[in-house]
């Protein structure tokens, strides 16, 4: 995390004090195990500013994997985190999964600068579960469909289900690059 994403994290929620902020997150980089810069970072795009709630998700829905962030580079309301409950298995969607949660009620503020990098890795738990990420986020994609339908779409479900396979041989094959 670079020296100043949790003050400007913070600053997104302060500045919005009106506004129905439950996310506040950033852009990120990835890295290699020598801190070398391997990619620019999947994510949100564009200009700092609110996104709805129900856009992120379909967003993330629609991209086949996780645009929000990973658990680091997130600043959660208290309050909005307490109301969504616990986090859930399994081990590569509950960070998503709680996203998804406090965001069909809150908003998420995005942040246009890279504050955060991402370290990939053979050793990481990311890629330890790599060859079920894919179908772990189709599961995800399938529970939220059953859930509410109208905040995804049917199109958006369908799309999210191929990005999320090639996405998780797409990581795989980074993460092999990289490491060599």
């Amino acid at each position: 995390m670079d020296t100043t994403c949790l003050e400007e994290q913070i600053a997104g929620f302060t500045r919005h004090k009106q506004k129905n902020i439950g996310i506040v997150t950033c852009k990120k980089k990835i890295i290699n195990k020598d801190g070398k810069k391997v990619m620019p970072g999947f994510g949100l795009r564009g200009q700092s500013k609110i996104i709805s709630g129900s856009f992120a998700i379909r967003k993330s829905i629609r991209s086949g994997r996780d645009v929000i962030a990973e658990p680091s580079f997130v600043l959660i309301n208290t309050s909005s985190l307490k109301a969504s409950g616990p986090f859930e298995l399994p081990e590569f969607t509950p960070d998503i999964k709680m996203w998804f949660k406090i965001l069909q009620k809150k908003d998420l503020y995005f942040i246009d600068k890279t504050l955060a990098s991402y370290r990939i890795s053979e050793q990481s738990t990311s890629s330890s579960v790599s060859k079920s990420q894919g179908a772990q986020f189709v599961a995800l994609i399938n529970e939220m469909m059953k859930t509410d339908s109208t905040i995804i779409g049917y199109i958006n479900a369908k799309i999210g289900v191929i990005r999320s396979h090639l996405d998780s041989q797409l990581r795989r094959i980074i993460t092999k690059i990289s490491s060599s």
